[in-house]
C-alpha cells in the first residue's frame, strides 16, 4: 500500500469537477484498508494533519468537490465482493460494488427488491449511507445488516437495520460524520421469476435513459423532494397536482420547472432541460458555477412558495 499525492478528484467524480487530493489511496479489502490507515497515521503525525481528515469515496456520484481539492486523505473504496444465499434469500455485497450492477446480478439470480436501482449510479456503500431510493423503492427496505470499520480506533461494527437509523436520504453513517468506513451490507430480498425481475429492472434503466440527462456529467438530483405536509397551506391546492397518486412528496423538479428555470446556465453548468433537478456539466463547469445555481434555485423557490429546499448532494 502506498498513499499517493496530488490525484485530481475530477477524475473520480461523476461531475468531472474538483481539484487535487493532498493524499489519495485505493483499497480492495479490509487488510488493505487497515494498512492504509496505519500509513496515514504516520503521515498525519509527521505533517501535523488531523488524522480524521479522511474522505471515503465510492463512485463520486453525490459529492461536489472544491476546486482547491481535499486537504486530507481520500480513500477510494474498491471493496467489490458479491455472494448470494438462496436459502436465506440474502445477498452480501462489498461496499464498493456498483449498485446498478448489483440490481442486474440480483435480477439474473431471481432476487426481487432492487429493481428500482436499475441504472442507478453509485456504490452499495453510498446507497446505504444516503439511503438511496427511486420509484418508491429505497435501500433501507432491503438492508438486513451492515458491517463497518471505525477509522480512528480500527473497531469493527455490525448493525442491523434498526441500528442504521435510516431516514429520507439519511442514516446513522451520514449523521455521524465521516468516522466510519462501510465494509459490506447484507440485503434481504425475495425470490421471484428471473425473467419478470430482469424485465422490470431493465424498464427502470430504460426510464432513466429516457427521462434523465445522461449525455452530460451530473450528480443526479441536486435537491431533496419536499414533504407535502411542509408546503404552506395557501399553496397546497396549486401544487398538489405535481404529487403522483397518493404521494406524500412534492417533486422539487416540478417547482424548478414551474418557475421557468430549466436551461438556465452559469458558466459551464446548466439546469437540465430534460430534468430540472439535474444540473449538468456542459464542459468546464466549476464548483462556484454549481453553487451559484443552487443559490438561485433556493432563492426563487423560497420567494415564490416559502419553501426551503435542502440539497441532496454533499458539498465539500
Amino acid at each position: 500500500m502506498k498513499i499517493k499525492q496530488g490525484k485530481l478528484l475530477k477524475d473520480y467524480s461523476y461531475y468531472r469537477i474538483g481539484g487535487p487530493a493532498k493524499y489519495f489511496a485505493e483499497v480492495e479489502n479490509l487488510a488493505e484498508l487497515r494498512t492504509c490507515l496505519e500509513e496515514w497515521r504516520l503521515i498525519s503525525q509527521e505533517q501535523a494533519i488531523d488524522f480524521n481528515t479522511i474522505l471515503v469515496l465510492g463512485e463520486g456520484t453525490n459529492l461536489l468537490f472544491p476546486k482547491e481539492g481535499y486537504p486530507g486523505l481520500v480513500i477510494k473504496n474498491n471493496l467489490s465482493g458479491l455472494s448470494f444465499d438462496f436459502d436465506k434469500r440474502t445477498v452480501k455485497a462489498g461496499s464498493g460494488y456498483l449498485i446498478r450492477k448489483l440490481a442486474i446480478e440480483a435480477a439474473k439470480n431471481g432476487f426481487s427488491g432492487l429493481e428500482w436501482a436499475g441504472g442507478l449510479p453509485g456504490t452499495v456503500g453510498g446507497a446505504v449511507r444516503g439511503n438511496s431510493g427511486a420509484f418508491g423503492g429505497k435501500t433501507s427496505n432491503a438492508v438486513k445488516s451492515v458491517a463497518s470499520l471505525e477509522l480512528a480506533s480500527g473497531k469493527l461494527i455490525e448493525r442491523d437495520n434498526a441500528d442504521c437509523l435510516f431516514g429520507y436520504r439519511d442514516s446513522v453513517f451520514k449523521n455521524s460524520g465521516r468516522g466510519e468506513f462501510i465494509l459490506e451490507a447484507v440485503l434481504e430480498l425475495k425470490l421471484d421469476e428471473k425473467e419478470a425481475v430482469l424485465k422490470l429492472t431493465q424498464e427502470y434503466l430504460a426510464y432513466r435513459k429516457k427521462r434523465h440527462p445522461m449525455d452530460y456529467p451530473s450528480l443526479g438530483c441536486m435537491f431533496k423532494n419536499i414533504a407535502f405536509k411542509d408546503v404552506p397551506d395557501k399553496f397546497k391546492e396549486e401544487l398538489r397536482v405535481f404529487c403522483k397518486g397518493d404521494s406524500l412528496m412534492l417533486p422539487t423538479a416540478s417547482l424548478i420547472e414551474k418557475l421557468g428555470l430549466k436551461g438556465v446556465k452559469q458558466g459551464g453548468v446548466e439546469i437540465s432541460e430534460k430534468h430540472a433537478n439535474f444540473f449538468v456539466n456542459c464542459g468546464g463547469g466549476l464548483p462556484d458555477d454549481v453553487k451559484t445555481l443552487l443559490r438561485l434555485v433556493k432563492e426563487r423557490v423560497r420567494a415564490a412558495y416559502g419553501i426551503e429546499l435542502e440539497e441532496e448532494i454533499e458539498i465539500l
